[in-house]
C-alpha cells in the first residue's frame, strides 16, 4: 500500500489505449512504468496547521518532494520530523521509498490571550535576553534566541 507501479507511456508515443497497424513491417511496442512511493505528512498539534502537498500523495521514485507548512494564527511551523529534519520552510524529501514526516507547530501567543500582537514579541525579547525565564523556544534549539524573536514577530506581522 505504500508503493504503486504506474503506466507512463508507448514507445511510439501513442495514448495509453491506441491502435497499432499490424498490417505493415515487424515492429517493436514498449510500456514505460514508472514506481511511486506514498508520502504520509503529519501535523502536530492536531490543526495546528496544513502541510502542501497534503499527506497521501505519491511521488516518483527517485524525484525530491517539496513540502511547505502553513500555521493556523497563532501557531507557526517549529521544525519537522521523520524523514525530515530542522526547521527550514520549506523542505526537500528525496522519495527512494514511502516517506513520513510531521510539521510541529508551535503557539507563538505567548500571553495566552488569544491573539499575537506586541506583547508576546515583547515577552519572548525578554526571554532572549535572559530578563525573564526563556519557556518559549520556538524553534526548538533549546535556548531563547533571536531566530524565536524573529519566528515571533513574523507571526506577529502575519507572515507564516
Amino acid at each position: 500500500p505504500d508503493s504503486r507501479i504506474v503506466f507512463t507511456g508507448w514507445s511510439d508515443a501513442g495514448a495509453a489505449s491506441h491502435l497499432i497497424d499490424v498490417t505493415g513491417a515487424i515492429g517493436t511496442y514498449t510500456a514505460s512504468f514508472q514506481t511511486q512511493y506514498l508520502l504520509t505528512a503529519a501535523v502536530a498539534p492536531a490543526g495546528a496547521g496544513t502541510t502542501n502537498p497534503i499527506s497521501g500523495n505519491f511521488f516518483a521514485a527517485g524525484s525530491d518532494v517539496t513540502l511547505t507548512a502553513v500555521g493556523v494564527a497563532p501557531y507557526t511551523l517549529s521544525y519537522w520530523s521523520g524523514a525530515a529534519s530542522g526547521n527550514s520552510n520549506p523542505i526537500s524529501i528525496a522519495m527512494s521509498t514511502a516517506e513520513s514526516v510531521t510539521a510541529n507547530f508551535v503557539s507563538c501567543d505567548i500571553n495566552n490571550h488569544g491573539k499575537v500582537d506586541i506583547s508576546d514579541v515583547q515577552a519572548i525579547v525578554r526571554q532572549a535576553l535572559g530578563a525573564a525565564q526563556a519557556a518559549n523556544d520556538l524553534n526548538n534549539y533549546g535556548i531563547v534566541n533571536i531566530v524565536d524573536v524573529q519566528k515571533l514577530i513574523n507571526a506577529t506581522l502575519g507572515m507564516y
